[in-house]
């Protein structure tokens, strides 16, 4: 996932632009308040637009699946006790609900921000930023969480302590924090599951020429840098949309004025080995895509790119240190720098895929 800088076992990941723009036509123009607030680390922005902030046990938690028209879909509900609000006020006890969790062996993680990528333990306590759903009674949708021990130790701390210590794989999980400049835990594929193939679909974007093969090479800079064995093939176009479990991996654009991503990835894997086994892409038709680097537009390759990285279980980065690796979470537009490879991507392909 990414966001936009300068505007504010299944895996979703996703490149996130904030909600507070203006519009010229159909450009998006950056307003001096989302300046202002993308100064800021990512924590202080979350807790801006996050209705309460408080500190809390998890009692117990409860994963279901649910049927959407994008798919088998895994929300987590877990019960917290309150300790202290931070933000706002509210009962000793609440439900956080978040994308993600494990039913028997199917996994899946939500990435449609870093804040997303959320795990919680019973027994742990955690600083929780969330917003009251309206709806439901004494129920919170969960932007972001640290741990205790974590939010003692830094100004400034990384989601990513909150997820996947210990993989079940044999690949020992990458934390951020660790300075490596890649974040990994766990989801991977096996040797032996490449190439991968993947469908585009038919109907593209109306913004430029050329996006379809802008995706192809994206996929492409990964293979290149590996050299061995990771490979994708593009098997042509196809009607599909995203649909998790349907046994297609499917690149998608869709129109979608509700959120502030421009992109995201979603990833079914198997919750007792980590192996994935499925995911689509889709990117948000609400922006303004080009095949380059042009005002107003971000480009398709260097967000694809990023995507692309997910696919192969590499994780959002949010530190600033790692504000140039593609892997971090925010582009900007008129921006085609992510097309490339950085140190701790090409690090992070090499730890993952020997």
């Amino acid at each position: 996932m990414l966001t936009a800088k300068h505007m504010a076992s299944l895996l979703m990941i996703a490149l996130i632009v904030p909600n507070s723009i203006q519009t010229l036509g159909n450009n998006p123009i950056v307003s001096e308040d989302i300046k202002e607030l993308s100064l800021l680390p990512y924590n202080e922005r979350v807790e801006s637009k996050s209705s309460h902030v408080f500190f809390g046990e998890v009692k117990s938690i409860e994963c279901k699946i649910i049927n959407t028209n994008q798919g088998k879909m895994i929300v987590s509900y877990a019960r917290v006790e309150i300790n202290k609000y931070n933000k706002g006020d509210g009962p000793d006890e609440v439900i956080v609900s978040y994308y993600g969790g494990e039913v028997g062996d199917f996994g899946q993680a939500h990435f449609y921000n870093p804040g997303n990528l959320i795990r919680l333990e019973e027994g742990k306590e955690y600083k929780i930023y969330s917003n009251k759903l309206q709806k439901k009674a004494n129920e919170y949708s969960t932007y972001y969480v640290e741990t205790t021990e974590k939010e003692l130790q830094s100004e400034s701390p990384s989601i990513h302590n909150v997820l996947f210590q210990q993989p079940k794989h044999g690949i020992v999980s990458v934390d951020e924090t660790e300075g490596q400049g890649f974040a990994f835990f766990g989801w991977h594929y096996h040797e032996d599951d490449f190439p991968v193939t993947y469908r585009i679909n038919e109907d593209g974007t109306s913004d430029c020429w050329g996006e379809k093969t802008a995706i192809e090479n994206a996929f492409e800079t990964w293979e290149d840098e590996h050299n061995d064995y990771v490979e994708f093939i593009r098997l042509g176009d196809t009607d599909r949309e995203l649909d998790m479990g349907d046994g297609y991996n499917v690149f998608d654009f869709e129109y979608n004025s509700s959120v502030s991503w421009a992109g995201h990835c979603v990833l079914n894997y198997n919750a007792n080995t980590y192996q994935i086994l499925e995911w689509d892409i889709e990117l948000n038709d609400m922006w303004i895509w080009y095949a380059g680097a042009f005002p107003y537009c971000y480009d398709v390759r260097s967000v694809s790119t990023h995507e692309a990285g997910h696919t192969l279980g590499l994780q959002d980065l949010t530190e600033e240190e790692n504000d140039l690796e593609t892997m971090y979470y925010t582009s900007e537009l008129f921006d085609v720098t992510q097309r490339t490879l950085h140190d701790g991507d090409l690090d992070g392909l090499a730890y993952v895929y020997p």
